[in-house]
């Protein structure tokens, strides 16, 4: 569980992803969006990043939070996976932290069905709760649902 993560805010919930999954994080108002018709629920449409189409997933769904509400503010995290780029709507990036000096807890007790099967575990985090996701099994699930 050591290593850097970056910490995102969804839905006012803060989460931790490997940082090594990372591979950029955009603005939304520099991109437009553009729906794809019959799509599956989560996934909101297709964006032009650097010259190649990206498929842009909604997390908030993904994790049985809610449906995004794309707004500029909010960030594209865009993850690569086996030589394929997806990108996340999150509403803010808080930072990156190295989880190796906090103790993080693996009772997942009151998590969603959703979260519990991606999360390896919670901290505490600047006096707020962070819910770290496992990489393999995050992974494993967007590129499912993409």
């Amino acid at each position: 569980m050591e290593g850097d993560y970056i910490i995102v805010v969804i839905n006012n919930n803060n989460f931790a992803l490997s940082f090594e999954k990372i591979k950029e994080v955009v603005s939304l108002c520099d991109h437009k969006i553009h729906p794809v018709p019959l799509a599956k629920q989560e996934l909101i449409g297709l964006v032009n990043l650097h010259g190649g189409i990206v498929v842009v997933m909604d997390l908030q769904k993904i994790l049985n939070l809610g449906k995004v509400k794309v707004a500029t503010e909010s960030k594209l995290l865009v993850i690569e996976y086996e030589r394929e780029d997806i990108a996340l709507v999150v509403d803010d990036v808080s930072g990156v932290t190295n989880l190796s000096q906090v103790g993080i807890s693996d009772d997942l007790e009151g998590l969603n069905s959703s979260l519990k099967r991606i999360a390896k575990g919670v901290a505490l985090l600047d006096n707020n709760l962070v819910i770290v996701l496992d990489s393999n099994e995050f992974m494993k699930t967007l590129f499912d649902l993409a």
